[in-house]
């Protein structure tokens, strides 16, 4: 399922030992950075988030509900 969303995906990012690693499209290194510092704080070992062409952001089951808006907001700025 990741596969495939994260290949309709207009960008996409993996959390990963502590940071985010852009895998696909283009988001600006201060945007990687505090999506990593929430997901740092939640104390995810991993996640991926993507988002399409309308900026609609989809997230890894494993990331709780709770962190989806901060998420969107920090991908908003």
């Amino acid at each position: 399922m990741n596969l495939l969303r994260r290949w309709l995906s207009t960008t996409a990012i993996r959390f990963q030992n502590g940071r985010c690693i852009l895998l696909k499209g283009k988001a600006p290194s201060h945007q990687l950075s505090a999506i990593a510092d929430i997901l740092r704080d939640a104390q995810l070992p991993q996640a991926e988030l993507w988002l399409n062409s309308t900026r609609r952001t989809t997230f890894s089951p494993n990331i709780p509900p709770h962190l989806h808006q901060p998420l969107r907001n920090t991908l908003a700025t």
